[in-house]
């Protein structure tokens, strides 16, 4: 018996907020509008404005490419897009809890805990990302050598008597 291929939704809500989010984060950090003086101390203001820049865009694409991979005939590519603004999330975090850390200690336990929180989703979602779309692939290239899984598209009916 053939089972499909499962690919985890592109539009989970949660993730869509988290991307959301940060973007906007980063966004409000490049208008000044959320600019905590403890940050701009401990990284210096254009480090901030790089952090932010960075956080915006990372987390804006990795948005924009979940919502277009539904709609897209080759959903791939938006978990690629997916993938990739994910890792800049990642490495974003990363480097926000190593200057927290350092420049803080103890006294900035909070903002680490919240940016490992984000550091550790978003680093799974790139492995899960990567994975599936290997899988994915192998399924495009070889339906017929790949008899265990059949790609399915939650978008359309499949026969699978």
């Amino acid at each position: 018996m053939k089972k499909p291929l499962a690919i985890t939704s592109p539009d989970h809500a949660v993730a869509l907020s988290l991307y959301f989010m940060l973007g906007l984060t980063g966004l409000f950090g490049v208008l000044n509008f959320n600019r905590s003086s403890s940050i701009i101390e401990a990284m210096g203001p254009v480090v901030a404005d790089v952090w932010s820049t960075t956080l915006m865009i990372a987390g804006f694409s990795a948005f924009m490419s979940a919502l277009s991979a539904k709609r897209s005939r080759r959903p791939e590519w938006g978990l690629l897009y997916e993938a990739l603004g994910c890792a800049g999330l990642t490495l974003n975090m990363g480097w926000f809890l190593a200057i927290v850390s350092i420049n803080f200690g103890a006294r900035g336990f909070t903002s680490a805990s919240f940016a490992m929180i984000f550091l550790v989703g978003c680093g799974l979602r790139v492995w899960q990302i990567w994975r599936e779309h290997r899988l994915l692939r192998k399924a495009r290239c070889n339906p017929t050598v790949s008899d265990d899984q059949l790609l399915a598209d939650p978008r359309e009916e499949h026969d699978l008597a």
